[in-house]
């Protein structure tokens, strides 16, 4: 049963060929998903193309945390929700992309 009777859709989006597969395999039977490899902080997608962007315990493995997160709040629509999960503090994740100290 969806929200409002609208079938939601969504994007999956890995630079790791092995664990796009993996993910893949692990949606069986889900419908709507668009699989694709491509690069977090220079995504090939349109603005505001999403109401949710969602990432888990994928923002500290990418080299330019701030170039990924400006990529999300690019294809975000205005109203949108952004969701991180990270392994670490919020104080010590907002440092690492940059964030000010003592905050």
């Amino acid at each position: 049963m969806y929200l409002g009777g609208v079938r939601p859709s969504a994007f999956q989006s890995m630079t790791n060929d092995p664990m796009l597969h993996y993910a893949k395999s692990k949606a069986d039977g889900y419908d709507g998903i668009e699989w694709k490899q491509d690069d977090a902080s220079a995504l090939t997608l349109s603005d505001s193309s999403f109401d949710v962007v969602y990432c888990q315990f994928g923002l500290m493995f990418v080299p330019d945390k701030l170039a990924v997160l400006k990529e999300m709040y690019r294809v975000l629509r205005s109203g949108g929700f952004l969701v991180l999960n990270v392994w670490d503090s919020v104080k010590a994740s907002i440092q690492t992309i940059g964030g000010r100290e003592n905050e």
